[in-house]
Parts: structure tokens; sequence; C-alpha cells
């Protein structure tokens, strides 16, 4: 019995996953992270405030993986690479950064608010 003819979804499934595997990580997409909610440190519980500690790690180990795949989609291309393209790698970057630091200020202000409060 012929495979492909019995199941071709499967088959179709095992083709697409294999290609995406093989992808070399210069095209794949750099996945830009998402903020993390910050609780108000005046009303949240302890909880609350361990969770979010949590969470800012969690975007900020994201976000560091997200810089590199930008460092190494850059190198990638090399000598090729258009001004546009490196503009846009490059306000990536940065405005990255910038939610990076950010994101670690409200945190610690509500952090300080929270201790306050208890």
């Amino acid at each position: 019995m012929d495979l492909i003819k019995a199941c071709p979804l499967r088959f179709t499934a095992a083709v697409l996953a294999v290609s995406l595997l093989s992808i070399p990580p210069a095209r794949a997409a750099c996945e830009s992270p998402r903020e993390p909610a910050i609780p108000s440190g005046a009303s949240a519980s302890s909880e609350d405030m361990v969770g979010a500690q949590r969470n800012v790690q969690a975007y900020l180990e994201h976000a560091q993986t997200y810089l590199t795949c930008l460092k190494k989609r850059e190198a990638a291309l090399g000598d090729g690479i258009s001004d546009a393209q490196q503009e846009m790698l490059m306000k990536r970057y940065i405005d990255t950064v910038e939610v990076m630091e950010t994101v670690s200020k409200r945190f610690n202000r509500e952090m300080r608010v929270f201790k306050k409060a208890s």
C-alpha cells in the first residue's frame, strides 16, 4: 500500500513540519515579545506580585532572545543588507531595549509601592 495515498493529510503535515524545521534561523521570523501586565502595588496581593515578577522575568528573557534573533538576521544578510533593512532592524532593536527598560522600571516602582503598603 502506498503510504502517501493512504494518508495524504499525515504526509502533508509531516512534509510541512520537516520544511519548517529546516528553515535557517536567519530566515525564520524573530518573534517580538508581548509586554507583561504589571499590577498596581497599592492593591496587589503578594501572589499577584510574585506572578508579575515571574512574568517580567520571562518577558525579559524572551526579549533578549528576540534581540539575539535580530542580530543574527542582520549578520545573515551580510553585505547584501539594504539601508531600509538595516534601519528596520535597528529600530526594532532600539524599541525593544527601551520597552525592556520601561517594563523593568514600572515593575520596580510597583514593587516599592507594594512593600510600603504591606
